[in-house]
Order: structure tokens, then sequence, then C-alpha cells
């Protein structure tokens, strides 16, 4: 079994979650008790419970599945939630400074990322690319049997005690802002540079049709600017 608590990145690395997955040979679980953290670090974790190839693999949300720890627990062959557990997406978040110019391509990459988690979500509980957007869009909180409703675990555990959903969401919350904060503070270029990579990859390969396409657009817009210049300057000439 596998630990996956606190701050994604932080209190638990990809070098010390491949490090523990190294040491798995069979079937085995994953518990799952997290309000989020590093975006890269998460990927990295997700694909490599993908690539396990000895056997199957359980993810157990045993208390919260925030942020980035939502999109790891869907790396299970099997997800489940314990009918007390909290379960809740966002659009991907992050802190950054600078001009326009830097802000737009910031801006990007995290639309870029938002969209890869929305991807997962609408693959595993078969709602529209819209719904799960939507989710999304207003930070959705999803406490027990309704994580099992709404598709994104297969199975719901009975806990030994019942849970008070107004507390574990008010705590889920409380949880999720105070790591949304830390991570913030931790995020580095690194970081945005590994994502980017990581969007880059997922970008389906080209065609010789779509490079011919790219090219003819390109000569389009060359000799479009080429008639703009010419016309002014006849223009120029006609108004001496």
């Amino acid at each position: 079994m596998i630990l996956i608590n606190g701050e994604i990145g932080w209190d638990i690395t990809f070098a010390e979650f491949q490090n523990e997955l190294n040491k798995e040979t069979g079937d085995f679980e994953i518990q799952i008790a997290s309000g989020g953290g590093s975006v890269f670090q998460g990927i990295q974790i997700y694909n490599a419970i993908k690539a396990y190839n000895k056997g199957k693999v359980t993810t157990v949300i045993t208390s919260l599945a925030a942020s980035m720890a939502s999109y790891i627990a869907l790396a299970g062959d099997t997800v489940k939630a314990y009918d007390n557990a909290v379960y809740m997406i966002h659009n991907a978040s992050v802190y950054v400074s600078g001009d326009h110019y830097e802000l737009r391509k910031k801006a990007n990459i995290v639309e870029g990322l938002s969209a890869v988690l929305a991807k997962r979500y609408v693959s595993k509980t078969a709602k529209t690319d819209k719904e799960i957007k939507k989710m999304m869009d207003v930070e959705t909180y999803l406490y027990g049997d309704e994580i099992l409703a709404n598709g994104f675990v297969d199975e719901i555990i009975k806990a030994d005690e019942s849970g008070d959903k107004s507390q574990a969401l008010a705590l889920a919350n409380e949880t999720f802002k105070s790591c949304l904060s830390s991570t913030h503070t931790r995020v580095t270029e690194q970081d945005f540079e590994g994502v980017k990579a990581y969007l880059k990859s997922q970008e389906p390969e080209k065609t010789k049709e779509d490079i011919a396409k790219e090219e003819s657009a390109k000569n389009a817009l060359k000799v479009n600017a080429m008639k703009a210049r010419l016309s002014h300057k006849e223009k120029e000439n006609n108004e001496k």
C-alpha cells in the first residue's frame, strides 16, 4: 500500500512515490488524503500509476481528494471512496507576476492544463465536456455517495462511523485553500516549463496534410500583407 497524504510535491514528492511504486510487485492499493499540490509532480505521479504493469492498482479516497489529488485518484484501475470522503475539482490555478506578455503566456499554459484535467474527468464520468467544465468553473465539492453518483469513483466504502457532510465540506475547503496558498508560493519556473513540455507532448502528431495546410495559411498571410502594402503605397502615390 502507498499513501498520498498532504501536499503533493512536498509532503510526498514524485521521487518518493516512484521509489515506493518500484517496490510493488502485484496488485496494490493507493490511499489518498490530499488537498492537492504541485501540478507537474501530480502529473508525473498519475503517469507513473498508469504505467504500472505488474498488477492492478486500486485508488481509495480516504478523506479528501481535491485539485491535483482528484486527478491522481482517477489513475487507478478501480477507484473507491469512503462514504464520508470529499472529492473536489476546479480549474488549474497558479500565482504569477510579470507584464501582460508573461501573464498571457502563463494563462495559456494553465488553460491547457485545465483542458487536460477535464479530458480525464470526462472519460471517467461519461459527462459531457461542457458539464465538466461547468463543474470546474464553480469549484465543485462532492461528498460520499455524490462522488459515485457523478461517476468519479466505481465504489463507495461504508465507514465505521457516519460523517457530517457540512463539517466535512468545511474542513475540505479549508484544507484545499491552505494547500493552494502554500503551492502558489512554491511554484517555480521549472514547474511551468515542465507543464509546458507535457502539454506539448500531448498534442497530436501533425500529418503531412496538416503541415501543408499550415504552410498554405502562412503563404496566404504573406500574400495578403504584400497586397496591403502595395495598396497603401499606391494610395500614397495617388495622393501626391
